[in-house]
């Protein structure tokens, strides 16, 4: 890859500087490769259409590969006005795979999950990882504050963390949020048992399109057991439907708890600063995720479930501020 970097780098010279352009400057050459690119794709679908009038129609001739490897150029032209060098395109194509891999793997997963007897169903900040922790630490840094929790930040800093939480998601922080106690051992525990482990997150990776890739790079080098992946803004009320089934829920935050268990499902309430206050009867709080471990060994891991009519026939009020 670096010798077609290298040698496109220096044909393009004869056009512009990539040094000394601007980004807007530098937009509208992208816009102009990806309309080149559209056009050679175009002109290889035509290469690649039958011709009734040619005898080989069923051979893959020159002008295949010519019209390929002219939308290759164009190609490497956006790398270049990306920044993009191999190491930097090696990293965002091992990103991308590893998203394709899980959406293929996780689409066969889901649709056996549908039949699973046991499921749990798990959101990932402040549960899995010490993202409330992290992020705070990370914050204080950047601005010299003192808070000790992101919901301070976001009452008396509100433009700085909106800021920040960009900067945040941009910069691939979610691989390095350090891991809450006992969450490896307590997925890898009921994993073995046989259930099936969904992760559930609110992370807006539909704006972000890194945050899939980094969440599931944290999940893989931490080695967490789970079976799929789930990201939605209302995060539970797409799988209360679709898994009626679910032996338990664990979250960090009270109002999901509560509107979760309303449905009549068993909820595990992991205690944090933030979440003080009254919960369902289906509510159980934990001081640490190895007490669902406790509570099952010592037989007292009994989930109420409900059925879809009963889910269907309620609102859900379930998201995270």
């Amino acid at each position: 890859m670096k010798y077609y970097i290298n040698k496109q780098k220096e044909f393009q010279k004869h056009f512009f500087k990539l040094d000394s352009m601007t980004d807007v400057e530098k937009k509208k050459w992208m816009k102009e490769f990806a309309l080149n690119v559209m056009v050679e794709l175009s002109e290889l679908i035509i290469e690649l259409k039958d011709k009734h009038h040619r005898n080989n129609e069923e051979t893959i001739d020159s002008n295949i590969t010519e019209e390929w490897i002219d939308t290759f150029k164009y190609l490497i032209n956006i790398a270049l006005l990306l920044d993009l060098d191999e190491k930097k395109i090696k990293t965002l194509f091992d990103n991308k795979t590893l998203v394709v891999e899980q959406r293929y793997e996780q689409e066969i997963k889901l649709k056996n999950m549908k039949d699973a007897k046991k499921v749990i169903v798990v959101d990932i900040d402040d549960v899995l990882c010490d993202y409330n922790k992290f992020f705070t630490s990370k914050f204080n840094d950047a601005y010299g504050t003192d808070c000790d929790s992101v919901f301070v930040i976001k009452e008396e800093h509100p433009k700085e963390y909106i800021d920040f939480k960009h900067h945040y998601r941009v910069t691939g922080y979610k691989r390095e949020v350090p891991v809450i106690k006992n969450a490896k051992s307590m997925c890898s525990y009921f994993h073995k048992l046989g259930y099936k482990i969904l992760l559930i997150s609110s992370r807006p990776y539909k704006k972000y399109f890194r945050i899939f890739s980094d969440t599931l790079y944290w999940l893989k080098k931490n080695n967490i057991a789970f079976d799929a992946l789930y990201f939605d803004e209302n995060k539970y009320e797409k799988i209360m439907k679709e898994f009626p089934q679910t032996n338990f829920f664990i979250d960090d935050m009270r109002n999901n708890a509560n509107s979760v268990g309303e449905m009549g499902f068993k909820v595990f309430l992991l205690n944090k600063q933030w979440n003080k206050g009254e919960i369902n009867k289906n509510v159980t709080r934990i001081n640490d995720l190895q007490d669902i471990i406790k509570m099952y060994e010592g037989g007292k891991l009994n989930g109420t479930r409900r059925n879809k009519k009963c889910i269907e026939s309620k609102k859900s009020r379930v998201s995270r501020s």
